[in-house]
């Protein structure tokens, strides 16, 4: 009986992303087939040696993968590939192709795949943890939310324009033409992140278009999302962890002000400020109650600017993140988040209407999470 080749995705980069699945699969087969002339030098060995390490006594087949736009020669190589890959299945050998990130997305392993399915050969494909899924991870970030559309694009083949269309952009494999990429993504008005080298031990994060080198690796991944423009003080850093579950799916501040911005309304708005508010200024005299609920989730301290009056508009602090979540309010005026006053929810919550208004807040929050 003819043996099985199975397609296998190892995920990004991280041995400890590799399925269970993926490891038993490539450890029960008898040869090993890698993209390149060295199995041990391909990325996605690497990462699989690292969970099976039996690998390395097994059979490792090369398979020349040349990654060029000349179709014919890709034809050509592909189909040299898959003889060889036959070779050992006619023998009755199970053969394990493993490829980084999930066997279905722009995967190596599919151009052979229909030259063997042709050749009438059985083929098994075993999923992987895609890599832009790890990389929105790695970024602490949703990569969409409720009914934001996601495209998937492969970056090389997108150099002059992005198709037309409403949503998030995942741009695959833009390392071999990042500074095209960036200019063109860059005329979008989009918020740009970008990870490099996802899952390894070399992983480097990017937090805006500026920031992503000319010259990144050709394992970089950018995540271009049209929601992603804030106008609150502190957003750009705003991505500390949540501390507290209380309130899931709020994982940063930036959750936070997207929930609140449905919350947000005249009765939580300190009631000296109330003739003011509107749903175009949502943020106005919620400051104290919205800065103690942030601290309840990420942790850290509240501190407040002193105002006219003998007021304080409060702030949050976590670490090295500094963030206002309802500094829109000012509209334009600049403030000073700097050597202010620790402001604290005994002193704050001694009035009794402002208490109250903490509560609400908290309560329509909960409840809107659960919808």
């Amino acid at each position: 009986m003819k043996g099985i080749v199975y397609g296998v995705g190892v995920g990004p980069g991280d041995p400890e992303m590799m399925t269970l699945k993926a490891v038993r699969i490539i450890r029960e087969s008898d040869v090993i087939a890698f993209p390149g002339q060295i199995p041990q030098e391909s990325v996605a060995y690497k990462t699989a040696v690292a969970a099976v390490p039996g690998i390395a006594q097994k059979t490792l087949l090369p398979i020349n993968m040349p990654m060029v736009k000349d179709r014919e020669l890709m034809k050509k190589a592909h189909e040299e590939g898959a003889k060889r890959i036959e070779s050992y299945l006619d023998q009755g050998k199970n053969v394990v192709y493993p490829v980084l990130g999930d066997v279905t997305i722009y995967s190596s392993f599919n151009y052979l795949q229909h030259i063997l399915e042709k050749d009438g050969y059985r083929v098994g494909l075993i999923n992987g943890v895609p890599s832009f899924c790890a990389a929105a991870a790695s970024l602490n970030m949703p990569l969409a939310e409720w009914d934001e559309p996601l495209h998937i694009i492969p970056a090389v083949h997108r150099t002059e324009e992005l198709p037309a269309g409403v949503g998030n952009y995942v741009l695959m494999k833009s390392g071999s033409h990042m500074k095209e990429i960036k200019d063109l993504i860059g005329k979008t008005g989009m918020q740009v992140r970008a990870v490099e080298n996802c899952g390894m031990e070399t992983e480097k994060l990017y937090m805006n278009n500026d920031e992503i080198p000319d010259d990144a690796g050709y394992l970089s991944l950018i995540i271009a999302k049209q929601n992603m423009s804030y106008k609150f003080y502190g957003w750009e850093t705003a991505y500390v962890k949540a501390v507290s579950d209380k309130y899931p799916g709020i994982n940063t501040p930036r959750d936070l002000y997207d929930a609140l911005s449905k919350v947000w309304c005249e009765y939580t708005c300190a009631p000296r400020l109330r003739d003011g508010w509107s749903k175009e200024n949502k943020t106005l005299g919620q400051c104290s109650i919205t800065a103690f609920l942030a601290q309840d989730i990420f942790g850290g301290k509240v501190y407040g600017i002193p105002r006219e009056g003998g007021s304080y508009h409060c702030y949050n602090v976590v670490g090295d993140c500094v963030f206002d979540l309802t500094s829109e309010q000012f509209q334009g005026e600049e403030l000073d988040y700097t050597d202010n006053p620790e402001q604290f929810r005994e002193v704050h919550f001694a009035k009794e209407e402002k208490k109250l208004r903490y509560e609400y807040l908290c309560e329509e929050l909960r409840k809107m999470l659960e919808q």
